[in-house]
């Protein structure tokens, strides 16, 4: 599937964002039989307010420090990010939990009815493995947090 431009101009809710994350660490979890380091256990005073199909990965992803939380204790799943907070999402996946997968155990695996969906809405489709890439991993690494 292709992008419009128009498309690629929409903006991204922290849940799609949370999501699409979660789909990416899960994805390189599975294939290199790791597991992301959980480095908080928790949830959001909102998290009902998650789309259901999204809500376990999403939570997920915060507790493995994918993406944070405001100071009140929530997520605010439909609220948009801005550029630094997406850019942040993405140095914390690449330089903090790729750098630092377990051998342990694997990541959850993604539910079958989303290990082949694009994240839909009514903005159109996005499909994550379009972008996807894996740098060397940094010397030491350092968490963002937003």
């Amino acid at each position: 599937m292709s992008l419009t431009a128009e498309q690629l101009s929409y903006p991204v809710s922290r849940e799609e964002m949370a999501y699409l994350g979660a789909q990416m660490v899960s994805s390189i979890c599975t294939s290199s039989k790791t597991t992301a380091k959980v480095i908080r256990s928790g949830s959001f005073t909102d998290a009902a307010k998650i789309n259901s199909d999204y809500q376990k990965l999403v939570i997920w992803f915060y507790n493995i420090g994918g993406i944070g939380g405001y100071a009140d204790g929530t997520f605010r799943p439909q609220g948009t990010l801005t550029r630094s907070q997406g850019v942040s999402v993405f140095y914390n996946i690449f330089e903090v939990i790729i750098p630092n997968l377990q051998t342990a155990r694997p990541c959850p695996p993604l539910p079958e009815s989303q290990q082949r969906r694009s994240l839909s809405s009514r903005r159109g489709h996005f499909s994550p493995a379009a972008a996807f890439f894996c740098p060397a991993a940094p010397q030491q690494p350092a968490r963002r947090q937003f």
